[in-house]
């Protein structure tokens, strides 16, 4: 499986992607540290997965999921990575096609069974939303 992490702090990035390698086996991992990169990223990969963080220099999520339902549509799900939960952002979040949602403060166990819920075509977001 190829999972992409999109965040813009390169400590929270290795640390993911650490937990990630550890947890999920046959795992590649990529990182972008914005929008701009994710798209780069997604012309020259093939992933199943991408943890987007919405809040980033030069192209933030947002921007990033609009870009992708313009130019080049979306083959791998997305699950958008912040510390934003309120209604609002979620249901834009979904408009955008967001499979999931997951915050910041989440354990980190969580993010694998996010990762499983939306490998399976199911819709998932974190339970204090």
């Amino acid at each position: 499986m190829n999972i992409a992490i999109i965040d813009d702090q390169p400590l929270l990035r290795m640390a993911i992607k650490s937990f990630l390698i550890e947890s999920i086996p046959s795992l590649q991992v990529f990182e972008a540290k914005n929008g701009s990169e994710a798209l780069e990223l997604i012309d020259r990969t093939k992933m199943h997965v991408m943890l987007l963080d919405l809040a980033m220099p030069e192209m933030d999520g947002f921007e990033f999921l609009v870009n992708l339902q313009k130019k080049r549509g979306k083959n791998f799900k997305i699950i958008a990575f912040t510390f934003y939960n309120d209604s609002a952002v979620i249901h834009r979040l979904l408009r955008l096609g967001v499979d999931g949602h997951l915050t910041k403060d989440s354990h980190p166990e969580m993010v694998k069974k996010t990762i499983e819920v939306v490998m399976e075509g199911k819709l998932f977001f974190s339970s204090d939303i």
